[in-house]
């Protein structure tokens, strides 16, 4: 048993694969909601499981073993490699945080989330349901929240109220790079599950809990600069090259050249 997990709700389009090619310093469990076995051997635990992301963790909850100091749940159109994501456990045990995520390239929702590069990581008042790390403790307390409604929409609001809006630890970790690659809103998690208005449960969650729209930055961790990094590894992923990675991606078809270098 290692010392972090990662958690993939995934589909038969899933990029799980890219998380664990190489070395991982983490367990797997996948969590299955397609009609087939053919992830049953990819990761350490294997369940099948139907609904919404969110709702399906809390179906489970009581199946995800006890030990693990943090446990990750990053959607399953997310490249991220096996490195990356150690890097995410790394930094959030490194500053104490209680629940992170990677920045983004490729399709958002949020600006917030977005990469900034000269940034190491940015205390927020919230991470995005795409690709919450949360610590084991905060994950025990967030557990209510998973089933606040069917959509998912606005749970992620939720955690910074359940730990009282604490300024120093969650945050978005621009020190690690999570490529999204298919379009927001547009994920078989609506048409699966007949979703519909999900805006409707953010908007309650809102409402509910006198919250703002607005997310905010509350502090940023400079990242130090490596002037001996050699050149060919300074290199940050440009706008055309992201959409170009992106849509190869979502269609099926290899990705460009520099993946490594970049990403």
């Amino acid at each position: 048993m290692k010392k972090n997990l990662l958690i993939g709700c995934v589909g038969s389009t899933s990029l799980h694969q890219k998380w664990i090619a190489g070395d991982c310093n983490f367990d797997l469990m996948l969590v299955h909601y397609g009609d087939d076995d053919r992830y049953k051997d990819d990761g350490e635990y294997y369940i099948r499981a139907k609904g919404t992301k969110f709702n399906i963790i809390a179906d489970i909850f009581d199946q995800i073993p006890n030990g693990y100091e943090y446990v990750f749940i990053p959607d399953d159109d997310l490249h991220m490699t096996s490195i990356q994501i150690d890097r995410l456990f790394e930094l959030a045990k490194e500053y104490k945080l209680k629940i992170c995520q990677p920045s983004l390239v490729g399709y958002y929702s949020i600006p917030l989330n977005l990469n900034h590069p000269g940034s190491l990581l940015r205390y927020t008042d919230w991470v995005e349901i795409i690709c919450p790390c949360f610590d084991r403790e905060t994950f025990e307390l967030c557990r209510n929240t998973f089933t606040h409604n069917k959509s998912c929409w606005g749970i992620d609001l939720l955690w910074g109220v359940v730990l009282g809006h604490p300024q120093d630890s969650i945050a978005v970790v621009d020190d690690v790079i999570a490529v999204h690659t298919r379009p927001c809103f547009w994920g078989d998690n609506y048409s699966n599950n007949n979703v519909h208005k999900p805006y409707n449960d953010l908007k309650k969650i809102i409402d509910e809990n006198n919250l703002s729209w607005e997310r905010q930055v509350y502090s940023t961790v400079a990242k130090k600069e490596d002037y001996d990094q050699p050149s060919e590894l300074r290199v940050y992923p440009c706008l055309e090259y992201t959409k170009n990675m992106c849509s190869r991606l979502a269609c099926g078809q290899a990705i460009p050249p520099f993946e490594n270098k970049i990403f």
